[in-house]
């Protein structure tokens, strides 16, 4: 404001105010859209034989390893992408649920 005159930047700023305090105040639209989850797993049975052998880290690699050759059992998609060099690069998308790892 100059002098107590608006200016047009100054009517710019208070409309987009306005807009600002509307939005403040409308109710927050949620939008539910349901998903499709299904469970893999995985388990090792440790022998109490070997418990004092055999690392973590190890049962962690086969673990990992059978969740891998459940996905490929139940058909996970595959991308091919060509690239420019002639090379091809392999892709896979898994989406995760995060919150659900660390249930039992």
């Amino acid at each position: 404001m100059i002098f107590g005159i608006k200016t047009k930047k100054d009517k710019k700023i208070e409309e987009l105010q306005r807009e600002i305090d509307k939005l403040k105040f409308q109710p927050l639209k949620i939008i539910e859209q349901p998903i499709s989850v299904s469970t893999i797993g995985a388990s090792y049975v440790l022998d109490k034989r070997n418990k004092d052998i055999i690392q973590e880290s190890w049962i962690k690699g086969i673990l990992a390893n059978r969740l891998v050759e459940e996905l490929i059992r139940i058909g996970l998609p595959m991308e091919k992408v060509k690239m420019n060099n002639g090379n091809a690069e392999y892709k896979v998308r898994l989406k995760v649920i995060l919150d659900d790892i660390y249930r039992n």
